[in-house]
Protein backbone atom coordinates (compact mmCIF):
# COMPACT_ATOMS: atom_id res chain seq x y z
CA UNK A 1 0.00 0.00 0.00
CA UNK A 2 1.22 3.53 -0.67
CA UNK A 3 1.31 5.49 1.97
CA UNK A 4 1.34 9.15 1.50
CA UNK A 5 0.54 12.30 3.85
CA UNK A 6 1.99 15.38 3.20
CA UNK A 7 4.47 16.13 6.08
CA UNK A 8 5.01 12.71 7.31
CA UNK A 9 8.01 10.00 6.16
CA UNK A 10 6.26 7.24 5.71
CA UNK A 11 9.63 5.45 5.11
CA UNK A 12 10.87 6.35 8.19
CA UNK A 13 7.71 5.89 9.57
CA UNK A 14 7.49 2.22 9.17
CA UNK A 15 10.79 1.58 10.00
CA UNK A 16 9.95 2.41 13.53
CA UNK A 17 7.32 0.09 12.81
CA UNK A 18 10.03 -2.66 11.82
CA UNK A 19 8.13 -2.68 8.47
CA UNK A 20 4.85 -3.86 9.93
CA UNK A 21 2.19 -2.13 8.10
CA UNK A 22 -0.76 -2.91 10.03
CA UNK A 23 0.89 -1.55 13.61
CA UNK A 24 1.87 1.75 11.53
CA UNK A 25 -1.50 2.43 10.51
CA UNK A 26 -2.54 1.98 13.42
CA UNK A 27 0.15 3.70 14.76
CA UNK A 28 -0.70 6.77 12.95
CA UNK A 29 -4.38 6.31 14.04
CA UNK A 30 -3.33 6.27 17.73
CA UNK A 31 -1.43 9.61 16.84
CA UNK A 32 -4.01 11.34 15.38
CA UNK A 33 -6.92 10.73 18.08
CA UNK A 34 -4.10 11.32 20.80
CA UNK A 35 -2.71 14.65 19.54
CA UNK A 36 -6.31 15.92 18.74
CA UNK A 37 -6.85 15.64 23.07
CA UNK A 38 -3.54 16.73 23.62
CA UNK A 39 -3.62 19.91 21.40
CA UNK A 40 -7.06 20.97 23.33
CA UNK A 41 -4.24 21.58 26.74
CA UNK A 42 -2.31 23.68 24.33
CA UNK A 43 -4.70 26.32 23.51
CA UNK A 44 -4.35 28.60 26.92
CA UNK A 45 -0.88 28.15 28.11
CA UNK A 46 0.17 30.66 31.08
CA UNK A 47 3.01 30.39 33.91
CA UNK A 48 0.98 28.62 35.89
CA UNK A 49 0.64 26.05 33.18
CA UNK A 50 4.05 25.90 31.40
CA UNK A 51 5.22 22.84 33.21
CA UNK A 52 2.17 20.88 31.83
CA UNK A 53 2.21 22.80 28.54
CA UNK A 54 6.33 21.15 28.03
CA UNK A 55 5.34 17.74 28.77
CA UNK A 56 2.51 17.69 26.49
CA UNK A 57 4.59 19.16 24.03
CA UNK A 58 7.15 16.63 24.79
CA UNK A 59 4.45 13.98 24.15
CA UNK A 60 3.94 15.35 20.51
CA UNK A 61 7.44 15.46 19.82
CA UNK A 62 7.85 11.98 20.49
CA UNK A 63 4.60 10.63 19.20
CA UNK A 64 5.44 12.79 15.29
CA UNK A 65 8.78 11.16 15.88
CA UNK A 66 7.16 7.22 15.86
CA UNK A 67 5.38 8.77 12.71
CA UNK A 68 7.85 10.32 10.67
CA UNK A 69 6.47 13.96 11.17
CA UNK A 70 9.90 15.40 11.21
CA UNK A 71 8.96 18.76 11.10
CA UNK A 72 6.04 18.74 13.73
CA UNK A 73 8.82 16.45 15.75
CA UNK A 74 11.45 19.50 15.87
CA UNK A 75 8.17 22.36 16.30
CA UNK A 76 7.65 20.19 19.73
CA UNK A 77 11.08 20.39 20.29
CA UNK A 78 11.74 23.80 19.99
CA UNK A 79 8.27 24.42 22.17
CA UNK A 80 9.22 21.87 24.92
CA UNK A 81 12.86 23.28 25.73
CA UNK A 82 11.43 26.98 25.68
CA UNK A 83 8.74 26.06 28.01
CA UNK A 84 11.01 24.08 29.90
CA UNK A 85 13.02 27.26 30.68
CA UNK A 86 10.06 29.46 31.44
CA UNK A 87 10.11 31.02 28.51
CA UNK A 88 6.16 31.73 28.61
CA UNK A 89 6.23 34.67 26.07
CA UNK A 90 7.53 33.18 23.26
CA UNK A 91 5.83 30.06 23.86
CA UNK A 92 2.62 31.86 23.86
CA UNK A 93 3.40 33.67 20.16
CA UNK A 94 4.35 30.10 18.59
CA UNK A 95 2.01 28.03 19.42
CA UNK A 96 -1.30 29.08 17.53
CA UNK A 97 1.31 28.55 14.49
CA UNK A 98 2.03 24.86 16.35
CA UNK A 99 -1.26 24.43 16.82
CA UNK A 100 -2.71 25.05 13.25
CA UNK A 101 0.67 22.77 12.03
CA UNK A 102 -0.20 19.62 14.34
CA UNK A 103 -4.16 19.89 13.62
CA UNK A 104 -3.50 19.77 9.83
CA UNK A 105 -1.11 16.85 10.03
CA UNK A 106 -3.85 15.30 12.50
CA UNK A 107 -6.60 15.89 9.51
CA UNK A 108 -4.66 14.83 6.73
CA UNK A 109 -4.07 11.44 8.32
CA UNK A 110 -7.19 10.95 9.30
CA UNK A 111 -8.46 11.94 5.67
CA UNK A 112 -5.82 9.52 4.32
CA UNK A 113 -6.60 6.63 6.56
CA UNK A 114 -10.51 7.34 6.21
CA UNK A 115 -9.60 6.82 2.01
CA UNK A 116 -7.41 4.02 2.23
CA UNK A 117 -8.37 1.83 5.59
CA UNK A 118 -11.19 -0.92 4.44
Amino acid sequence: MDISIPGVDTVKGLDRCYGDEDHYLMTLLSFADNTSEILGSLRKVSAETLENYAAAVKRIKDTSAAIGAEDLREAALKLEILASAGHLVPVQSETKAFLKHAETLVNDIRAWLNRNRG
